[in-house]
């Protein structure tokens, strides 16, 4: 195994093709070779490789990464060193940054390297909130890639930056909130409106954000989210985030901004009664 992740280093691209191919091959075949790969500078030099991958060996690389995320004792390794969540970050980044956007390799690679952070966050979620860029790339995701599943994806990753108040604080003053969440909302999957309630929910709870919310229209936000979704829960979860904007200031008197109404129907839920 020491031969083959050493093989990553090498000028020749068919080279190096051949070596990612035999890992993923070997990584999951067995448990035991999981733990081969991150044996020596096996993670390193695996992280090396993501700088330079065209969209076939992304893709490789992030089934490698994902694979060795579903097994604890090779999970362990991910979650104590820095270098391989920041390498799946890269191959994240660089699979929607692209000039093949929209070919299916990168659509794959995208969905399997948010899935292995998904894993790691249920560790460390201050491992993935310390990466840099990925809050502003999961906010931005919506807007360019068009897949109900991955956004769910980002959707639940995001929810990790409301843990801490630091990481609430960053993710209210991150420019663009407001339309970016709308964004994840527009796809009217109820799963994912269920989740961004429950973000919108969290992010409206610590004292001291909610004058900024205000002034960012949060409000008018968390209607549409009420109208947007039939279910009870999620209609509970932005309702109480309302009442945390108008009834409970940070300081102070809040005028209530009237929430537009927004007719949308769905088959698939309860209708709300109100």
């Amino acid at each position: 195994m020491r031969t083959l992740t050493a093989l990553l280093h090498t000028k020749n691209p068919r080279t190096v093709r051949e070596a990612i191919t035999a890992i993923l091959y070997v990584v999951s075949d067995s448990d035991e070779n999981k733990l081969a790969v991150v044996a020596d500078h096996g993670l390193e030099d695996l992280a090396f490789s993501c700088k330079y991958a065209d969209h076939r060996n992304r893709k490789m690389l992030s089934t490698i990464f994902l694979e060795l995320a579903y097994y604890s004792e090779t999970r362990s390794p991910l979650l104590t060193r820095s270098t391989p969540a920041a390498a799946i970050v890269a191959l994240l980044i660089r699979s929607s940054s692209t000039n093949d956007d929209f070919i299916d390799e990168n659509l794959q690679t995208t969905m399997l390297a948010l899935q292995t952070l998904e894993l790691l966050a249920i560790d460390t979620p201050s491992l993935i909130t310390g990466q840099e860029n990925l809050l502003e790339y999961l906010l931005a995701l919506p807007s360019r890639i068009n897949d109900k599943k991955v956004q769910l994806l980002a959707a639940q990753l995001l929810v990790n930056w409301t843990h801490s108040l630091e990481n609430c604080e960053r993710l209210c003053y991150t420019p663009g909130l407001t339309d970016n969440l709308l964004y994840f909302a527009h796809s009217n999957d109820p799963n994912l409106i269920k989740v961004i309630a429950t973000l919108s929910l969290r992010l409206t709870e610590p004292i001291g954000l909610r004058s900024k919310l205000n002034d960012d229209d949060f409000q008018e936000f968390l209607g549409y989210l009420q109208n947007a979704s039939n279910d009870r829960q999620t209609w509970n979860l932005a309702a109480q985030a309302l009442d945390n904007l108008q009834n409970k200031p940070d300081s102070g008197f809040i005028q209530k901004k009237p929430v537009r109404s927004v007719s949308i129907t769905s088959s698939d839920s309860e209708p709300m009664r109100q």
